[in-house]
């Protein structure tokens, strides 16, 4: 009998730029399509945690995995052909029109001194217009506000279908109606089987999105943390909220004609040290 490897998984991962490790004993799977929300306060390990799974830095014991495969043996080719990377540092060449921009994101699978064809092109006007962003194509990379540098750089990372994607904070900097087609965007995908990871400061996204998430709550001191991973109804709680950010909060239902959704509310700075 064949087993099946999840799509990415982590084992028993543990990192720190210093002595004292930022964050240790984090473990998860993921299978095909499988959503996973990362979550916790600002300075807890999020981005690095990210940087772990793309193969960018060395974690100080443990083992990321890409369908079975150790990331950091993968070849770069392999690496690109399966993982899409959005990072918070949204660094962009400013000549570029958005049409080559999103183009780039093909390069590894062309060739990189290969001219992008009518495929090509057909498949990064699908993914501009799926965006809502089409009427930017001809646009340079320099007239763009950061939102729609965000979305532009989600566009790069769809246009060749990755088997997963990570995106550091893909919400951040846009509006109302941007997150919402960046999420659904993402949501989409995972319908298609793309598995996907996403760091956010927003749990109700998590609540709508996500299957999963890991919650990152703070040691004492300069101690390393805790990170929590399990389904998002059983993460994020109350209780969960004061450990990881510090806050009372209150979370609650929303209706709106045929959707509910949760809501998350910080109340006030939690003095309260028992959940540590």
């Amino acid at each position: 009998m064949t087993t099946l490897h999840p799509v990415l998984s982590a084992e028993d991962l543990a990192f720190g730029y210093g002595k004292e490790p930022l964050f240790e004993h984090l473990s998860f799977s993921l299978g095909e399509g499988e959503i996973l929300s990362v979550l916790g306060p600002n300075g807890a390990g999020k981005t690095t945690l990210l940087r772990c799974l793309m193969g960018m830095l060395k974690p100080k014991s443990g083992i990321v995995r890409v369908f079975g495969e150790d990331v950091r043996a993968m070849k770069e080719k392999a690496l690109f052909e399966n993982v899409a990377y959005v990072p918070q540092n949204r660094e962009v060449p400013r000549s570029y029109s958005v049409m080559e921009t999103v183009l780039l994101g093909l390069t590894g699978m062309m060739g990189i001194f290969s001219e992008p064809g009518k495929k090509e092109l057909d498949r990064a006007e699908q993914t501009l217009d799926r965006l809502g962003i089409l009427s930017l194509a001809g646009k340079p990379m320099s007239d763009l506000s950061g939102g729609e540098v965000q979305m532009v750089l989600l566009a790069r990372a769809l246009v060749k279908d990755p088997k997963i994607l990570i995106l550091d904070e893909p919400e951040s900097g846009l509006d109302f109606r941007n997150q919402l087609i960046v999420l659904s965007a993402v949501r989409e995908a995972a319908k298609r089987g793309v598995t996907t990871v996403f760091n956010t400061h927003y749990p109700e996204h998590a609540f709508r999105y996500a299957d999963s998430g890991l919650l990152f709550c703070p040691g004492e001191k300069d101690g390393p943390g805790e990170v929590l991973f399990g389904p998002i109804p059983e993460l994020i709680t109350e209780k969960n909220i004061k450990k990881s950010f510090g806050v009372e909060a209150v979370i609650g239902n929303i209706h709106s004609e045929d959707i509910a959704v949760k809501s998350v509310v910080p109340i006030k700075l939690s003095n309260d040290k028992e959940e540590k």
